[in-house]
């Protein structure tokens, strides 16, 4: 396991007494952490705006993000292959906007290629931002839509959704391992290992549910 905020000390940090598995973050957006938020804040400015975003009624997006989000490969608007993806920001940004379902699908040959969505990621505008506007770290964005009938939509996100200081909720987590995990355990499995997971405080055993988790 890699990180590029890696702090060998926090290993022992509170050894015994904190937990840091109560700080995991779990991502809504199948792409790097550090543009969740900016792909939050543009897909909210979509929605607000009730647009559809392939018939061309926006004449401008700008995404105000990390300087580090405004240089490849975050930067690049049209991604090649599946790792190129995860790390373009206005690929994930039209994933998110044209509503593509978050997992293995924002990275298929067909969006990838999709024209369309390609020319809407050719028409983000990233913009760096200093940090000191965020209160609470380097990953705040904001998102500005202009529609050619001259209205304009603003969505600023100082935290990502998922982020650990920001947990998704309950049913988007839920929602999240269902969709990953029936393709392994099925429905039926899926929702079983929830059941199992909830009901971890007043079990005798953790067996039953590893069971689940191994097939």
């Amino acid at each position: 396991m890699a990180s590029d905020e890696c702090r060998f000390d926090r290993l022992t940090n509170g050894l015994g007494a904190a937990y840091e598995i109560l700080r995991i973050g779990f991502k809504p957006f199948s792409c790097c952490r550090l543009i969740q938020s900016s792909v939050q804040a543009c897909r909210d400015v979509v929605r607000m705006a009730d647009i559809d975003p392939a018939d061309g009624a926006h004449a401008g997006l700008i995404a105000t993000a990390p300087p580090i989000v405004c240089e490849s490969p975050f930067s690049e608007a049209r991604p090649r292959h599946m790792w190129a993806a995860q790390f373009s920001a206005p690929h994930a940004i039209a994933m998110a906007v044209f509503g593509v379902e978050a997992g293995p699908d924002w990275f298929v040959d067909d969006w990838l290629n999709d024209e369309i969505a390609g020319r809407f990621q050719d028409s983000i505008e990233l913009g760096s931002h200093s940090n000191r506007g965020s209160r609470h770290g380097t990953h705040a964005a904001s998102a500005c839509l202009q529609l050619r009938d001259g209205q304009s939509f603003e969505r600023h996100v100082d935290i990502a959704e998922g982020d650990a200081s920001n947990s998704m909720r309950k049913s988007a987590l839920e929602s999240k391992f269902l969709r990953l995990a029936s393709s392994v355990s099925g429905d039926s499995g899926a929702s079983e290992v929830i059941d199992n997971v909830y009901a971890l405080d007043g079990a005798e055993s953790v067996r039953p549910l590893l069971r689940l988790l191994v097939g």
